[in-house]
């Protein structure tokens, strides 16, 4: 007997949401701000819940930051991988598995679909609790404690969008520092390319 598993496109659209406003919150920032940081990577699991225009979905998020290099971004809902997210100063990979096509080249692939400018490293600072440009339409909360490898990082990212009825809320389950894992950035065979 064969059994056919169904996605809720709805969920995985929300999902794509999460990464995608997540990266498109803020102004550029000065890479300076990096300075201060105690580590030179850090990877983390987040239980990830969004509420948009009256719904809610949940799902987990990966995150590998090795800082001023690339970023990585995996967001799965339940056992499905839902969308990839590498970034480098330069350059951008989207691979979208719910559509199958993926984007790889500038950072105007954000003001192409969002109509909003950003960096590598605004997102980089958003994802590691450093200060940001002000956004009169955007309230972000850093709270709690998790202690890791004997440094202390942020236990939950709020992120709320007032202008679009937008609630993303970060659970951090695990966190480790100065420990890359390998990342996945290979294009399905079968992807189209992104068109905008």
């Amino acid at each position: 007997m064969m059994i056919k598993k169904t996605w809720n496109i709805s969920k995985i659209r929300a999902g794509l949401t999460l990464i995608l406003l997540l990266l498109i919150t803020y102004d550029s920032i000065s890479q300076n701000n990096n300075d201060n940081l105690a580590y030179h990577s850090v990877h983390y699991r987040s239980a990830t819940t969004i509420h948009i225009e009256g719904q809610t979905f949940s799902g987990q998020l990966n995150v590998v930051n090795v800082i001023d290099s690339f970023l990585y971004l995996q967001f799965n809902v339940g056992a499905f991988e839902a969308g990839r997210f590498y970034a480098t100063p330069d350059s951008v990979l989207f691979i979208n598995k719910i559509q199958k096509n993926f984007y790889h080249g500038g950072y105007a692939f954000f003001q192409a679909i969002a109509d909003i400018e950003i960096d590598f490293f605004t997102i980089q600072a958003l994802l590691n609790n450093l200060p940001l440009a002000e956004n009169e339409d955007i309230t972000i909360s850093y709270e709690g404690e998790i202690v890791a490898d004997g440094r202390t990082f942020f236990r939950t990212l709020n992120f709320e969008h007032d202008s679009y009825p937008l609630e993303i809320m970060m659970d951090i389950k695990k966190i480790t520092f100065n420990n890359v894992p390998k990342v996945n950035t290979s294009i399905p065979k079968n992807f189209s390319v992104f068109s905008f």
